[in-house]
C-alpha cells in the first residue's frame, strides 16, 4: 500500500519511490496522520519519539527474543521442522536478541572487559589506521569514501578486538556484508543463513585460542565461559554481535555521515574552523541519517502503547529514521546542524539493547572525519549510490574529488 492510500490515514510503504525521494516529508506526513498503525507485513509500526523511545527502555514490556514471538509459536505448530532448524540458527544468535536477565549478565562481561582497555591507545591505534589508509591512495585525487576508507578500518579494528589476523579481514567482511544485505523483518530470514559461515570461523579461531592464549582481550571472553558467566553459544554469539557491530554499523554511520557533511558545505566549513564541534557533529551525523532505519521488538506483556493494545508475542517495529525527525523532540529538524544540542537520538537504539558497538563507532567517527580534514584543504561529493533496503540505511559508494593540502 501506498502512502497515497488514504488521504486522511496514510499507511506507510517501504517500497514507496517517495520514501526515497524525499524522506523526511514522508515521515513526517505518517507522524502527524497516523503515527502508530499496523504496516502490512511489518505489524505495528510506530513513527514517533515517544513510542520509540518507549518501546526501546521499557524492558519489562517489550524484549528481543524471537524465541518468544507469537510467529515463532505458530511456527512450532505448523512446521517443527522449520522451528528446530530456527532454534540452530539461534544457538549462536546475536546477545542482542537475548533478554534480561540472561542479557544483562552477558553485557556484564563484555561492559567489564571493555573497560579495561586504554581508550587513548585505541585512539592512536584508530587514527594510525586511518591515516595509513589514506597513505594507501598513493595521493589519488578520486576515490570511494565506501571501500577506500571508512570501511577498511572498522574491519580491522574489530578484528584486533578478537585478535583474528590481518589476512581474515577480507573473508570476515564479506561474510559481514551477507548479513547485512540479507537484513530483514522475518523471522526466518536469510541474515542466520549468511551468519552460519561466520559463527564456524568463530567457533574455530575461539577453539584454537584455547589451545594458545596470547593474553588478549579474546582470551578473557573465553575464559568467561570457563568459569560459568557464559555459555558456549553465548561466547560465540558475543563474538559475533562484536564483529557486525563494530564493522558494518560503524563503517555505514561515518559514509552517512561525510555524505552529510558533503552535502551540507556550510555545515563543513563550520566544523573546519571549530573542531570542538566534532563530539555534537558525530551526534548530528547519527540523528540526521542514522545506519539503521528501524528494528523490531516483542511484546512480552500486554501494553497498551499510541492507542493501541499489544498482545504478549506480538512484534512491533519502530521506526528510528523518523524518530528521530520527530518535530516534538527536535528543533527544525530537516536541518543538519554540527552544533546541534541536546540530540537525544535512537540512532544505536536505547536502554538494555542499545547497540555495543556504539562506543566504538563514537570514537572511529570524530577521528575518521578529523583525519579527512587534515589531510585534504577540499572534498568533492561526485557520486553517492545508496544501498536500497529498508531497516538498514547505508550507500554502496561514495564517490569524492579531492584537493590535498
Amino acid at each position: 500500500m501506498s502512502i497515497h492510500q488514504s488521504a486522511d490515514r496514510p499507511v506507510f510503504d517501504a517500497a514507496d519511490p517517495l520514501l526515497v525521494e524525499d524522506p523526511g516529508a514522508y515521515y513526517a506526513r505518517i507522524r502527524r496522520a497516523n503515527p502508530s498503525h499496523v504496516v502490512p507485513g511489518m505489524g505495528l509500526t510506530f513513527f514517533r519519539h515517544a513510542e520509540c523511545n518507549r518501546v526501546f527502555r521499557d524492558t519489562r514490556s517489550f524484549g528481543n527474543d524471537p524465541l518468544r514471538s507469537l510467529r515463532f509459536q505458530q511456527l512450532e505448530r505448523t512446521d517443527p521442522a522449520a522451528a528446530a532448524e530456527t532454534r540452530r540458527f539461534l544457538d549462536h544468535r546475536f546477545f542482542d536478541e537475548i533478554d534480561p536477565p540472561d542479557h544483562t549478565r552477558i553485557r556484564r562481561v563484555f561492559d567489564r572487559l571493555f573497560g579495561r582497555r586504554n581508550a587513548l591507545a585505541q585512539r592512536e591505534r584508530i587514527t594510525e589506521l586511518f591515516t595509513a589508509q589514506l597513505d594507501r591512495l598513493d595521493g589519488a585525487r578520486e576515490f570511494d569514501l565506501v571501500t577506500d576508507y571508512a570501511y577498511a578500518v572498522p574491519i580491522r579494528m574489530v578484528t584486533e578486538l578478537t585478535g583474528m589476523p590481518a589476512h581474515d579481514d577480507p573473508k570476515i567482511a564479506g561474510w559481514l556484508f551477507d548479513i547485512a544485505n540479507n537484513f530483514d523483518f522475518r523471522l526466518i530470514d536469510g541474515m542466520y543463513r549468511a551468519g552460519a559461515p561466520l559463527f564456524e570461523h568463530i567457533e574455530e579461531f575461539v577453539a584454537g585460542r584455547r589451545r594458545d592464549p596470547q593474553g588478549g582481550f579474546i582470551d578473557e571472553v573465553i575464559a568467561a565461559e570457563d568459569t560459568g558467566e557464559l555459555s558456549h553459544g553465548e561466547l560465540l554469539g558475543a563474538i559475533g554481535v562484536l564483529l557486525v557491530g563494530g564493522f558494518e554499523t560503524t563503517a555505514s554511520a561515518l559514509c552517512n555521515g561525510v555524505h552529510a557533511l558533503l552535502v551540507h558545505p556550510e555545515q563543513f566549513a563550520r566544523l573546519r574552523d571549530d573542531p570542538a564541534l566534532l563530539e555534537p557533529a558525530v551526534e548530528e551525523m547519527l540523528r540526521f541519517d542514522g545506519p539503521v532505519a528501524a528494528q523490531k521488538r516483542i511484546a512480552l506483556t500486554r501494553v497498551e502503547l499510541g492507542g493501541h493494545v499489544v498482545e504478549p508475542g506480538e512484534e512491533v517495529r519502530v521506526v528510528i529514521a523518523s524518530a528521530n525527525h520527530d518535530e516534538d523532540v527536535f528543533d527544525d529538524p530537516g536541518t543538519f546542524d554540527v552544533g546541534r544540542r541536546p540530540n537525544p537520538h535512537l540512532s544505536f537504539a536505547a536502554g538494555v539493547h542499545h547497540c555495543l558497538g556504539a562506543p566504538l563507532a563514537r570514537q572511529e567517527m570524530p577521528i575518521g572525519v578529523e583525519v579527512l580534514m587534515r589531510r585534504y584543504r577540499e572534498i568533492h561529493l561526485l557520486e553517492a549510490v545508496e544501498r536500497k533496503a529498508f531497516g538498514s540505511n547505508t550507500l554502496n559508494s561514495l564517490k569524492v574529488a579531492v584537493v590535498p593540502r
